[in-house]
């Protein structure tokens, strides 16, 4: 199994974005792929118009999340992955921790990538 690890900060309250990863316009606004997601543990979400699918496994608010996390790309027989985030508020900025684990051997970069490309290079852009 592989895992990664990435952060990332912005000019927002732990608050805003805790609250906008976990509800559906937001989160699509900020990503820019469709996602239906709740605030509610275990529950449900996809995200990246249905690429991403998983499940809300710890929230405490404005602090962590956990979710199972998984891609149309996962084999069937494969266990989900973990996405665990956390939320260092600091100087009216936010630095969101991005541990991601129990990814298939040689995922760790191709995630790495799309965590890039498809959440914090739009994120920036959104947040700025």
């Amino acid at each position: 199994m592989e895992s990664l690890k990435l952060k990332i900060t912005l000019p927002i309250a732990a608050k805003t974005l805790y609250t906008a990863w976990l509800n559906s316009e937001q989160h699509t606004a900020f990503s820019g792929g469709e996602a239906i997601i709740s605030n509610k543990l275990n529950e449900t979400f996809t995200a990246w118009d249905g690429y991403i699918t998983g499940k809300n496994l710890e929230l405490v608010p404005h602090k962590k999340i956990v979710q199972s996390w998984r891609t149309a790309e996962f084999k069937a027989d494969a266990p989900d992955s973990i996405l665990e985030l956390t939320f260092e508020e600091k100087n009216e900025k936010i630095t969101l921790h991005l541990y991601h684990y129990n990814l298939q051997k040689g995922d760790a970069k191709k995630y790495t990538d799309g965590w890039k490309a498809s959440y914090f290079e739009p994120m920036r852009e959104y947040y700025k």
